[in-house]
């Protein structure tokens, strides 16, 4: 490209349509108020902001080349000029400066010489670390993404933080080969679709497409090119049975676009076939998804066949082994159960291979091995072969105790108001549901309803194994404090910190999902739970509260025996079943997050990564550095729709060279 012309940006910016000055200064203040109002957190805004200009840049880049009419830039430099002098200038009508180039070329400034966005703006006192025009350098991030250059693009001075300017600092971190997802002929095929039907002229490049067929960012519409007719039939209901049957439509957009090349229909035809092909893909994608949903539910809900044999292997040890059989923990180490200098974890879980990876885990992973006190709660049936393998593979110096349900006295029907209300709920679900086959069989919801019903019918959801920690302070009244961990969980670090964490009188201390890199997995409210439909819900919480996980939980016991906690919990659960599970449909903590509502002390994300058993693109470094990993999720680590790569952060807590491991063919892979 040659060097910019010194008016160019000017030019350019004489001719877009603008809106007020003072409107867009003041517009894009109250979005940044919103967002403190919402995210709370400074670093939080500054996060969404980038976001929020990353996601406008990889769409203004179109705009940009269309309009400019800039080629390819010939290195970095260049580029950072084309950005001072005619990008700024053409949607925000500044200007910048280009310098403090190192000797790679690969980093630089623009210092902007004026700043719109600031007009009226001053930062309170508690808003110091907020860089209010964080939306600006995630434009330019966006938009050099998209003309393949991966870039990091941060504020160096900020006048509204005291500096004497505006410098932001753009570092190329590298240059990423351009890939096109078409053969040559199916590219252009795309790109001059729309034009051929029309009979003018061909667009050899996206720029031009977007011109022609695509909504400006920055609030003004072009006059489309597309006939008319195309909307009419693309608006028009699909007619399903026609779609289904029809031996015409095309079955790949391969097919599509080989009939469209030899017949050159009208505009009409192009888009009766286009419709016909998009809803009949869409309709396969959606039967996929579905089934891929059920067979997932299948695989998640039934106890493989490994385990069941541990189970089988392990009470027949149990039988027959006096060794199998001893008391956990031995008479001598009875009184550390209830001695609150030790450190108390609870694990309820009839899981006996996830069981001791957490147990193994917790103790290889401790600083103090000897203080640690682990209280395994089991169901009956698992009790025989839990107790056989934690008398056979010791963890000593740790003092382990197994216990049954039925082992706690104070655990009867007529003092848990919970086990009642299960019953009820089992049948509510069974009555309401209408089974895994009704669920699937509905032609009209989306697939991830779908996928959240059949979750629904989860054993887990209907048993007391996942309601008992809300009786920890019954369960264990000698006790001032207990971490309670799942057993889908693998320890990393030493837990003792967690002792020394002032939880402020407070009775749970939890990690919060609203907060964090991962959208998909920490971005979590209370309406991503709760039915804020139902009036009983929406006149008594707030649907942005931000959420918190179960999974490994600080208890103060001391502080929840002051509360109505559990009498709350109870009463919830009543009044969901009494509405028809309209409250929520599924697990145990939609009943936790409104029982421990006011009562939750956050804690640092470090201590608990959720996600790994349904997000498979968690970042692996991420997960070796969290103190605690949480497989919650369908894809259990011990399953065969495990996640491979993420599965060895749990395997290596397994000893495959167990003659019982060995037995029942559990393998790492």
């Amino acid at each position: 490209m040659a060097p910019v012309a010194p008016r160019s940006g000017d030019a350019i910016f004489a001719n877009v349509e603008r809106v007020n000055a003072e409107l867009f200064t003041l517009t894009y203040g109250a979005i940044v108020r919103q967002l403190l109002t919402d995210l709370e957190e400074v670093e939080e805004v500054n996060k969404q902001l980038d976001q929020m200009g990353y996601n406008i840049g990889i769409r203004l880049i179109d705009e940009f080349l269309a309009k400019s009419n800039v080629s390819r830039c010939i290195d970095f430099k260049e580029t950072a000029e084309v950005i001072a002098k005619v990008g700024l200038k053409m949607f925000l009508g500044v200007t910048a400066t280009v310098g403090n180039w190192n000797a790679e070329g690969t980093t630089c400034s623009l210092i902007l010489e004026d700043n719109p966005l600031v007009d009226f703006v001053e930062l309170p006192d508690t808003c110091q670390g907020l860089y209010y025009c964080n939306i600006l350098s995630g434009v330019i991030r966006g938009a050099l993404e998209m003309v393949s250059m991966k870039t990091e693009v941060t504020w160096i001075r900020d006048m509204l933080r005291g500096d004497d300017a505006f410098e932001l600092q753009l570092k190329l971190v590298k240059q990423v080969p351009e890939e096109y997802p078409y053969k040559d002929d199916e590219f252009v095929f795309m790109l001059t679709a729309e034009d051929t039907i029309d009979g003018e002229r061909k667009c050899s490049t996206l720029g031009c497409l977007g011109r022609k067929i695509g909504p400006r960012i920055l609030g003004t519409q072009l006059e489309s090119t597309v006939p008319e007719v195309i909307y009419q039939v693309l608006e028009e209901p699909t007619d399903q049975i026609e779609i289904e049957e029809g031996t015409e439509t095309p079955q790949s957009l391969e097919e599509f676009m080989e009939e469209m090349k030899d017949t050159r229909p009208d505009a009409e035809t192009f888009a009766v076939k286009l419709k016909a092909m998009v809803t009949l893909l869409e309709q396969r994608t959606r039967t996929a998804k579905i089934q891929e949903y059920l067979y997932r539910h299948v695989a998640s809900s039934g106890i493989p066949k490994q385990l069941h044999c541990l189970d089988l292997k392990l009470a027949h040890e149990h039988s027959i082994n006096a060794n199998a059989r001893l008391q956990l923990p031995s008479p001598e180490l009875v009184p550390a159960l209830v001695d609150n200098s030790y450190f108390h974890f609870v694990l309820a879980s009839d899981n006996i291979l996830a069981a001791s990876v957490v147990a193994s885990s917790l103790v290889q992973n401790s600083f103090r091995p000897e203080k640690v006190v682990l209280h395994i709660i089991t169901d009956s049936k698992t009790f025989s072969p839990m107790q056989a393998w934690f008398s056979l593979h010791s963890l000593t110096p740790a003092i382990i105790e197994v216990k049954a349900l039925h082992h706690f006295d104070w655990l009867t029907k007529g003092k848990v108001p919970v086990l009642e209300a299960m019953e009820k709920d089992q049948k509510a679900r069974s009555q309401f549901r209408g089974g895994s086959s009704a669920i699937v069989a509905n032609t009209t919801e989306k697939p991830h309803i779908i996928a959240a019903k059949l979750q629904a019918l989860s054993p887990k959801y209907n048993s007391l194994m996942n309601h008992i920690r809300i009786y920890l302070p019954e369960l264990f009244p000698s006790l001032d404090k207990v971490v309670f961990l799942d057993d889908d969980i693998v320890i990393q670090t030493d837990l003792s910190s967690l002792w020394d964490i002032d939880m402020n009188g407070k009775v749970n201390g939890a990690v919060e999902t609203c907060r964090g890199e991962d959208k998909f997995v920490m971005a979590k409210r209370f309406k991503s739970y709760l039915n804020f439909s139902h009036p009983l819900i929406s006149n008594n919480f707030d649907p942005n509260e931000c959420a918190w996980a179960y999974g490994m939980n600080i208890f103060d016991l001391e502080a929840w025996r002051e509360t109505n906690i559990s009498e709350a919990y109870h009463y919830w659960l009543e009044q969901n079943l009494k509405s028809d599970l309209s409250l929520w449909q599924l697990g145990t903590l939609p009943p936790g997050l409104i029982a421990f509502h006011g009562h939750v002390h956050a804690i640092d994300p470090f201590w608990h990564m959720l996600g790994l058993g349904y997000q498979d693109n968690t970042s692996i470094p991420d997960a070796k550095s969290a103190g605690v990993i949480h497989f919650n999720g369908r894809a259990k680590p011990w399953l065969d729709i495990a996640f491979p790569q993420l599965r060895s952060l749990w395997t290596k807590y397994v000893n495959f060279s167990d003659k019982f491991i060995r037995t029942c063919h559990i393998r790492a892979t």
